[in-house]
């Protein structure tokens, strides 16, 4: 779906076809929210659908500024070089180009101490359990901003004017039914035939990330096991 398709929909589940109640400027602000709602939902099933990389580098640091340093994923939207990181999902060194040994993640300088290839987040500084040098492969989950640097605004989706959204798009009513519901909040209303459809559709949604590549996993599996050659 595209967004205008997306905004007809909304309309259409709360009823308010034009700007006598609800303007154009109260819709993109709850379809935006409810994007977000959607991505969330989404990168809790899979993180792998909206994950961005970037590569940073080290050079003989135990730390890195994801704030201050040449990759910035926090800040301001002017400030930022890349997507803001919202999740963290991985970190890994990378050689000759090629993802290599993961690090592990902790939750603290306590349990950072006491092993070796671990980092943490610490606000916005990346800290690792020893010196490192070379690049490390960053992958989170991204929130793309309306202005600022190319990569940032690459992914973002604008729900007063834009077209494309995302890949999901046979799932895309469920930003429509997510946004109903804010409405329905604001109205001091419930909508129960809406509130069942939004979760009959959640439940699709999670079907369809849990066993997308369910066919290559088995395959794997089964010539792993001698099923097939």
């Amino acid at each position: 779906m595209t967004v205008t398709e997306v905004i007809t929909l909304f309309r259409q589940y709360i009823d308010e076809p034009d700007q006598t109640f609800v303007t154009d400027a109260m819709v993109t602000t709850m379809l935006s929210a409810a994007y977000n709602e959607f991505q969330w939902f989404v990168s809790e099933a899979d993180n792998g659908v909206y994950t961005y990389e970037v590569t940073i580098t080290l050079a003989n640091s135990s730390t890195y500024d994801l704030l201050n340093g040449a990759v910035k994923v926090f800040g301001a939207d002017a400030n930022l070089t890349d997507p803001r990181l919202t999740k963290l999902i991985a970190l890994h060194s990378v050689t000759n180009t090629l993802i290599d040994t993961p690090l592990e993640p902790v939750t603290g300088p306590q349990s950072l101490s006491r092993m070796f290839g671990g980092f943490y987040l610490d606000g916005t500084t990346l800290k690792f359990s020893e010196l490192r040098s070379g690049d490390l492969l960053l992958r989170y989950f991204p929130q793309y901003v309306a202005a600022g640097a190319a990569p940032a605004i690459a992914g973002y989706v604008d729900w007063s004017a834009g077209t494309f959204i995302d890949n999901l798009s046979m799932f895309h009513d469920l930003i429509a039914l997510l946004a109903s519901k804010q409405y329905f909040i604001m109205d001091g209303a419930i909508n129960e035939p809406l509130m069942m459809q939004l979760q009959m559709r959640q439940e699709d949604l999670k079907r369809y990330l849990t066993s997308r590549g369910l066919d290559g996993s088995q395959y794997v599996q089964r010539v792993f096991t001698g099923y097939e050659m």
